[in-house]
C-alpha cells in the first residue's frame, strides 16, 4: 500500500492531477488539506474514522475512499493513438476463458464491448500480468457499448459499471452507456431486462438504439447496425429484431463490430467502406449448428450457420466489404474446442484457412487474450501495430 509521499507523487502525474482536483473540489476539500488527513489516517486508521453523518465525517470518509480507489489502481496510459485490446476471446464456460470482452480507445475516449461473466476479473489478470502496460483499469473508462443481453455479452457489466462510474476522481456526467434497447428500456412481452435500473440511468448518459440509428459523442458517430440473432424465447414467439452490432466512425477511422449474428446480405450494406471489422464467428465451417440453433426452424443455405456468423459469413465480409485493415475473428464458440480441451491455437488455424479461402485480400487476425492492437497512422492512412502479446505461447 501507498504511502502518503507516495500517493502524493501518484496523483500528481499529469494523467491524473486535473481529476484529482476536480474530485476534492467537488467534495470541498483543499488539496494540503487532504494530505494532512491521509497523513492521520495512515498513521491510526481507527482512531481517524468518523461517522459519516457528520460533515467531518463525510469530508474524512472522502479521504478513505479516494485514497484506496486509487492506491489499489492501475493510472491510465497516455494512448494518443487508436487501439484495441482484447480481454478474452471466448464465450464458453468448457472453455474456461468467459467473455471480457474488448477495448477500443479512439478520440481520446476509452470503452469496453459486450463485458461478459470474466470481464472484471480478466481485465485485472491482465493489468497485473503486463504489470498495467496492457488494458485499462475499468475506472478510467468513458463508456460501455453492449449489443444485445444475453449473459455472455453482459454478465460482467455491473461490476464494469460500479468502477467505471465510482463518484470519485472522473466525473461520470460525461460517461456513457449505448446499447440495444432490451439492454436500456428491456422488452416487456419477455420478461427480458433492462440492464441498467433507474439509479445507473440518472448517473450516466444512456442510450438504446435500433438499428440504423446513430448519435455523436465527442467526434464520434455510433451507428446501430443490423443483426439476425434471436435475443429471447416466450410461447413461440421469437424477440429477432433486437440485437445490434456498430459502426463506429471518426473523420480519419471507422471500425465495424459485428455482434452476435448470423450472415446477411445488410452486413455488407452496414460496413461498407469501414477500415477494419471485428466479427463474432463463433463457429466454425465444419461444425454444424447446435440442437437449439436447429429448434429455431430457419431456413438458410447449409454453407452459413444458424445465429452465428461462422467461417463462411466471414467470407463474405471479405469479399464484398474489403476493409482495407482487415478482419479481426473473436468470440469463438464451444465449436472450436479442441479434443484435448485447449483452444488458444484454434483460432490462428481458422484465420489462416481463411485467409487462404479469400485468397488474401484482406488481412484476417484472430484476436487472443491481452493482444493490443495500436493504429498508426501514416499520412491519410493507417497501418496496424502489434503490442506484445503477454499470453501467448
Amino acid at each position: 500500500m501507498m504511502n502518503a509521499d507516495q500517493f502524493r507523487a501518484y496523483v500528481n502525474s499529469d494523467l491524473i492531477i486535473k481529476d484529482f482536483n476536480r474530485c476534492l473540489y467537488e467534495r470541498n476539500i483543499e488539496y494540503d488539506e487532504y494530505f494532512s488527513l491521509l497523513n492521520d489516517y495512515l498513521a491510526s486508521p481507527d482512531s481517524f474514522i468518523l461517522c459519516g453523518d457528520s460533515t467531518e465525517g463525510h469530508k474524512r470518509n472522502n479521504v478513505i475512499t479516494i485514497y484506496h480507489m486509487l492506491a489499489n489502481s492501475y493510472p491510465p496510459i497516455n494512448d494518443k493513438e487508436p487501439f484495441i485490446t482484447f480481454y478474452s476471446c471466448g464465450t464458453s464456460i468448457s472453455q474456461g476463458d468467459k467473455l471480457g470482452h474488448f477495448d477500443i480507445g479512439i478520440n481520446n475516449l476509452v470503452f469496453r464491448i459486450d463485458p461478459g461473466p470474466g470481464s472484471y476479473i480478466g481485465t485485472f489478470d491482465i493489468l497485473k500480468q503486463s504489470s498495467g502496460k496492457i488494458g485499462r483499469d475499468p475506472l478510467w473508462l468513458d463508456g460501455i457499448l453492449m449489443t444485445h443481453i444475453h449473459n455472455d455479452h453482459t454478465g460482467g457489466f455491473q461490476a464494469i459499471f460500479e468502477r467505471m462510474r465510482w463518484n470519485g476522481i472522473k466525473s461520470n456526467k460525461n460517461k456513457f452507456i449505448i446499447a440495444n434497447k432490451t439492454c436500456i428500456n428491456g422488452e416487456q412481452q419477455f420478461d427480458c431486462g433492462p440492464i441498467l435500473d433507474k439509479y445507473k440511468k440518472n448517473i450516466v448518459k444512456n442510450y438504446g438504439l435500433d438499428r440504423g440509428e446513430s448519435i455523436f459523442l465527442d467526434g464520434i458517430k455510433f451507428t446501430a447496425t443490423s443483426s439476425k440473432h434471436v435475443e429471447s424465447v416466450n410461447n413461440g414467439k421469437f424477440l429477432q429484431d433486437s440485437c445490434i452490432g456498430f459502426k463506429i466512425e471518426t473523420d480519419h477511422l471507422s471500425i465495424g463490430i459485428t455482434g452476435d449474428t448470423e450472415w446477411h446480405s445488410d452486413l455488407a450494406k452496414d460496413f461498407q467502406g469501414v477500415d477494419i471489422i471485428i466479427a463474432y464467428i463463433v463457429q466454425e465451417s465444419e461444425r454444424a449448428g447446435t440442437s437449439t440453433q436447429k429448434d429455431y426452424g430457419l431456413n438458410k443455405k447449409i454453407e452459413y450457420h444458424r445465429q452465428f456468423l461462422g467461417e463462411e459469413g466471414v467470407i463474405e465480409l471479405a469479399k464484398q466489404v474489403k476493409p482495407e485493415l482487415g478482419i479481426i475473428i473473436t468470440d469463438y464458440g464451444d465449436q472450436m474446442k479442441s479434443p484435448d480441451g485447449h483452444y488458444h491455437f484454434i483460432p490462428k488455424i481458422i484465420a489462416d484457412r481463411i485467409y487462404q479461402r479469400i485468397n488474401g485480400i484482406v488481412p484476417i487476425i484472430p484476436a487472443e487474450k491481452g493482444l493490443t492492437i495500436k493504429f498508426i497512422k501514416n499520412k491519410n492512412r493507417y497501418k496496424l501495430r502489434y503490442e506484445n502479446n503477454i499470453f501467448r505461447k
